[in-house]
């Protein structure tokens, strides 16, 4: 099944733009900038946006292995999710499997793209995405520079985190799931404290767990459990928290969580209030 017209489907080179300056003391909650021209490599770890012209979205590569990836178009709506546990060296000559969640197909309802892979490579400062899957073909992409907190700051989301306390607060977007034949839901009460802690009710479903800092980076290991009457989601889920953007003290945050048997998937773009 065909995510979009086959003419936006083709090999396009991504430019991701990071200006920044020299900034000014910043507390949790300002940040106040002078632009100037700071270019941070891209490199085989890190946040980055891409654009396949019918749909963008925001790759997080860990020194760990993980990918973890969001599909959006318009104003942040969710079309897609590729994730999974990748070899941590980057070879430039293998090709590994991911689980890709499809949100667009199956009725609007999403599915599990079948053979879907991925192919990385780094040369030159230049980072190189080939995804593809069975009924999808191939996308290719290119990632010059690491994504920044917004287009007037010379910090990286990946290597100068946003702070807990601008972090914390509530928030509203969308969510989207896979395995349990359901389109996508608007979530206002995603609700994050100063220490990680975060409740959020979905559906059916009420979500609660905490983000961990992973490592010294921006991105935070998620560990949570599901409650409620009807709801679904059993056990605990695993994933992380990306941060997309944080312009004029708002932090936009993706969500991702997968059940431990791999079996379902949830993902949320969140917009703090």
């Amino acid at each position: 099944m065909k995510l979009f017209p086959a003419q936006l489907i083709i090999a396009l080179s991504i430019s991701i733009t990071a200006c920044g300056g020299n900034e000014s003391p910043t507390n949790a909650n300002n940040t106040v900038t002078k632009t100037v021209n700071v270019e941070v490599p891209a490199s085989a770890v890190g946040i980055y946006d891409v654009n396949f012209g019918g749909f963008l979205g925001v790759y997080t590569l860990l020194d760990d292995g993980r990918f973890s990836g969001i599909h959006y178009v318009n104003n942040f709506s969710i079309v897609g999710s590729p994730h999974s546990n990748l070899a941590v060296a980057i070879t430039n000559d293998t090709i590994l499997p991911i689980t890709w969640s499809n949100f667009a197909a199956g009725g609007g309802m999403g599915l599990f793209e079948r053979g879907s892979r991925i192919f990385r490579s780094v040369n030159n400062g230049t980072l190189t995405f080939e995804l593809s899957s069975n009924d999808l073909g191939t996308f290719t992409a290119e990632a010059k520079r690491q994504k920044s907190h917004d287009t007037t700051s010379s910090k990286t989301l990946y290597f100068d985190p946003i702070p807990m306390p601008a972090l914390a607060g509530n928030y509203n977007g969308e969510g989207r799931t896979v395995g349990f034949q359901e389109t996508v839901q608007q979530v206002n009460d995603f609700l994050l404290d100063s220490s990680g802690n975060f409740t959020l009710t979905y559906g059916k479903c009420g979500f609660q767990g905490r983000l961990v800092q992973h490592g010294a980076t921006g991105v935070f290991n998620v560990l949570a459990s599901s409650s409620g009457g009807g709801c679904q989601f059993i056990g605990l889920l695993n994933g992380i928290v990306t941060p997309i953007s944080f312009s004029e003290n708002k932090p936009r945050l993706g969500l991702q969580l997968t059940t431990t048997t791999l079996s379902h998937s949830a993902v949320f773009i969140l917009l703090k209030k």
